[in-house]
């Protein structure tokens, strides 16, 4: 698997979307590096398709997610059980000839609750029939907003304290983590030692609660003040929920099984604290 750049991952063929229980597989699982890959298209809106790529592993019992949209933004969106933390990755491309870098990689980093997507085993277990088809989520959720309050810097030294997918997502040697305080001590799962090295990074600007939203047109003397920003994060299409049906076993007596999946398509809100409104160009004035 490869991050922090763009890549295009080959489709899968000759594969509706199923979820097999573990007794039926009528389709042989695609394996790589040992992740469970699967790809879909998604639909966006009327007259947009998105490729999305799940990778799952459920030895260590996480899913990542990957597309790029049209506007060139590459998202990842990376679910770890095993550490109970959620990863949002954007990489957003820039205008060089307007200030503004070449392209930016925001990391955002919360806690991951168990109905933000089904369980990696159940997951590993989707297939697609038809390479062709296009999936449209069956719900569309009201969008969340994820405000954070801090950023967390030089992350790339705190030897996998919030788990190797983490790792391999946010910590590049100018990598900035935005993140809530009030989520510091959830993230480090109640070890005060771990908690400690995660206040030790922290940085944010003295200004707190007064800090203005991103603009061009408020600055002190020549120099633009830290601001506030926000990027919708929006995923298309995921299994949201798994659908259990009545169904009776080898003895005959009734039981539920497994018999599909509700997906969902749901926009994500997330606010940061930007150093300077170039790092903001799609959310200035």
């Amino acid at each position: 698997m490869v991050f922090g750049r763009v890549f295009v991952c080959p489709l899968m063929l000759g594969l509706t979307l199923l979820l097999l229980s573990s007794e039926v597989l009528v389709a042989k699982a695609n394996v790589r590096n040992g992740d469970v890959f699967l790809e879909i298209k998604a639909r966006l809106d009327k007259n947009t398709t998105v490729r999305e790529s799940f990778f799952t592993n459920v030895q260590d019992n996480s899913v990542i997610m990957h597309f790029q949209l049209h506007n060139g933004m590459i998202c990842y969106l990376a679910y770890d059980f095993s550490n109970e933390i959620k990863i949002f990755k954007v990489d957003v491309l820039g205008e060089p000839e307007l200030g503004q870098k070449q392209y930016q990689s925001l990391c955002f980093v919360t806690k991951l609750h168990k109905n933000d997507i089904i369980a990696s085993d159940s997951m590993a277990k989707l297939r697609q029939k038809s390479s062709g088809s296009i999936q449209e989520a069956n719900d569309v959720l009201k969008p969340q907003e994820f405000l954070t309050d801090i950023q967390l810097i030089k992350m790339g030294n705190t030897q996998n304290i919030l788990g190797e997918k983490f790792q391999r997502l946010c910590s590049g040697p100018e990598s900035i983590v935005h993140a809530k305080e009030s989520e510091l001590y959830s993230l480090a799962k109640g070890n005060s030692e771990t908690f400690a090295i995660l206040k030790s990074r922290i940085r944010k600007p003295e200004s707190g609660e007064s800090l203005a939203e991103c603009s061009f047109k408020t600055k002190t003397s020549s120099k633009y003040l830290p601001c506030k920003c926000k990027i919708p994060f929006t995923i298309p299409w995921y299994p949201c929920l798994v659908k259990y049906c009545p169904s009776k076993n080898s003895q005959g007596n009734s039981v539920t099984t497994r018999c599909g999946i509700k997906s969902c398509r749901i926009t994500h809100n997330l606010g940061y604290i930007a150093n300077h409104p170039l790092y903001c160009h799609w959310g200035v004035t």
